[in-house]
């Protein structure tokens, strides 16, 4: 979510994102609802889902021209390892659960660690906002190491988490989205 602070962007920019915003709302609603019979196909639904986000965050990243205004850009590279991750695991299949549980403990890790970051940022400021980041660091740095230690058997349950996890951020991005094209209008 933090590629969506602190970024001017135009009314094209907001549509694809706010469509976006939308397969991620439906593919949340999926897993809670359904997390129990999605886990056959999983891995070639999180795979395919990794390849397009990749995709999607690498070309934003070539598009914005990032490169050419920080020395150490991330949209560019996170979209190559996100976009290299879900190929593997579309290419393993069945076989991937325990790179899924790995590879999903580490970003949930890299989340957690980014909160904790922001949390004593705004902890130094004297603003209340950081207990939502303190408390959204301790859940992700959790959850991952829970991932980590039994990438397998934990899968199925994440599966359901994840859907929460992707329900907020789709109605982050409606909000996020909604503010950039009332400024807009």
């Amino acid at each position: 979510m933090h590629y969506f602070k602190n970024t001017k962007r135009k009314m094209s920019d907001v549509i694809p994102s706010g469509i976006l915003a939308l397969i991620f709302a439906l593919v949340g609603l999926s897993c809670i609802f359904f997390y129990d019979r999605l886990y056959d196909s999983f891995n070639y639904v999180i795979g395919s889902a990794m390849v397009a986000g990749g995709l999607f965050v690498m070309v934003k990243g070539l598009i914005s021209g990032e490169y050419k205004i920080h020395e150490e850009s991330k949209r560019t590279a996170i979209g190559i390892i996100v976009c290299v991750v879900g190929a593997v695991i579309i290419i393993e299949g069945r076989n991937a659960d325990t790179l899924i549980g790995g590879a999903w403990g580490m970003f949930g890790l890299a989340k957690g660690a980014e909160s904790l970051d922001s949390a004593l940022y705004y902890l130094s400021c004297k603003k209340k906002y950081f207990i939502y980041e303190l408390f959204s660091a301790a859940a992700d740095i959790i959850l991952a190491i829970i991932l980590l230690l039994d990438p397998e058997g934990h899968l199925e349950y994440h599966i359901l988490i994840l859907g929460i996890e992707i329900l907020v951020l789709a109605i982050q991005m409606f909000i996020e989205n909604n503010k950039v094209s009332q400024k807009e209008v």
